[in-house]
């Protein structure tokens, strides 16, 4: 009996190039930070998705933080971010980093 070659792709062989994923997570980034740049997150009446978490509890989650620390970031406003969300202002640089040797391994 003559053994059936499997077809089991080879690490490393793919159909997409390996920077695919990251430059997609980069370019989802920059079209969600295009929006925020116009859209403040601490006034009511925005576009912005409804935190589930704050919709049950009526607590501000993390990721509502994260919001509005980018926006305030992104407009300069450096002590209102750090008010927003310490932890992820501090975790900010090592987020970058891990992007950036996910984009260098690929």
């Amino acid at each position: 009996m003559a053994e059936q070659a499997r077809s089991v792709p080879s690490r490393g062989h793919s159909r997409w190039h390996p920077a695919a994923a990251p430059v997609a997570v980069l370019a989802a980034g920059a079209v969600g930070a295009a929006y925020l740049w116009g859209t403040d997150p601490h006034e009511p009446g925005h576009l912005l998705p409804r935190c589930p978490l704050r919709a049950v509890t009526g607590l501000l989650c993390p990721a509502c933080g994260g919001t509005r620390m980018v926006y305030d970031l992104m407009h300069g406003q450096f002590a209102a971010a750090w008010l927003d969300n310490r932890a992820l202002l501090l975790a900010a640089p090592f987020a970058l980093a891990l992007w950036g040797r996910w984009t260098m391994e690929g």
